[in-house]
């Protein structure tokens, strides 16, 4: 009974020495609210919004890819030839840079704070490893937006809990 104990209080100790360690920070404008932890850095210039963990915006300062990115592009709904054909379109489309893409759309449940989710993956020019991407599109304004998370595959699952809350705590207004 006593090494039950033990390791129950080794456990819950170790746990909550984890989460302590992490401190979030908040950014509000007009447009939306959104915490990211303090080992990401927020980034960005005329009206866009990146956060990359800090440690990969050491290594290379200037890399965009490797981030979560708040769109400024969003989807006119009054133009849409239907939500689901309007996404599928965006799914397919290549961007700059994309020599090759698959991706999965999704609707999310009813009541979740986004209505679909595009998975991707993405070769690239120049670049031997994939990338993966997921953007979680909402209603805003009569406008379809989004969120996404962008990363090369190697390192998409070290970021992804990461990513999940920031994603998970954005709140536009």
């Amino acid at each position: 009974m006593k090494k039950l104990i033990i390791i129950f209080c080794i456990i819950f100790f170790s746990c909550g020495t984890q989460n302590s360690q992490i401190k979030l920070k908040t950014i509000k404008d007009s447009n939306f609210s959104v915490q990211y932890p303090n080992n990401w850095v927020r980034f960005g210039s005329m009206g866009y919004v990146f956060f990359r963990p800090k440690e990969l915006r050491k290594i290379r300062p200037d890399f965009e890819l490797n981030s979560i990115s708040l769109s400024k592009n969003p989807f006119y709904i009054e133009k849409f030839n239907g939500v689901e054909n309007t996404l599928n379109e965006h799914g397919r489309t290549l961007r700059r840079g994309e020599i090759n893409k698959e991706y999965v759309l999704s609707k999310l449940p009813e009541g979740s704070k986004y209505i679909y989710k595009i998975e991707s993956t993405i070769e690239r020019q120049s670049f031997k490893e994939k990338f993966k991407r997921f953007e979680f599109f909402y209603v805003r304004d009569s406008k379809l937006d989004y969120i996404e998370f962008h990363m090369e595959e190697k390192l998409f699952d070290k970021y992804f809990d990461d990513a999940m809350l920031i994603i998970n705590s954005f709140e536009p207004k």
